[in-house]
């Protein structure tokens, strides 16, 4: 019962993300910018939700579907389709050989936004805008 509640919310969801990159409009009202962030939109989505369609533990499968709403949410806040750019705590980057670098690997992936965590710093890049 559970997974069908999951998988109804996860595909609402999807579809309302789609409908939001057909009725997109950009902030410059410019067409082609316009045209650019929709097809973002659209392909983050279907990236996004391939790449976690694979999750079985059901505290991973919230915390995607709160990622999600979470991008939708700001993206029609502030206009602006790209991800948030989000800073590190001070006195975190501590060099590759020290002994506390756990504890900086730690802190950094605790300061990072719902909205970002399907981004691995170093594993992945961050998606270019323009």
């Amino acid at each position: 019962m559970q997974k069908m509640a999951h998988r109804n919310k996860v595909l609402t969801l999807y579809r309302a993300i789609l409908k939001t990159s057909k009725t997109w409009e950009s902030a410059s009202r410019i067409a082609s910018d316009t045209e650019k962030e929709s097809l973002y939109i659209a392909s983050e989505a279907r990236h996004l939700f391939r790449q976690n369609k694979h999750l079985s533990d059901e505290d991973s499968i919230k915390a995607a579907i709160k990622e999600a709403e979470s991008r939708l949410e700001i993206a029609l806040h502030y206009k602006n389709p790209w991800p948030r750019p989000s800073h590190i705590p001070q006195h975190s980057m501590l060099p590759l050989r020290d002994r506390r670098r756990k504890k900086s690997d730690k802190l950094l992936s605790q300061s990072k936004p719902a909205y970002l965590k399907s981004y691995d710093i170093g594993e992945k890049e961050q998606p270019e805008k323009g």
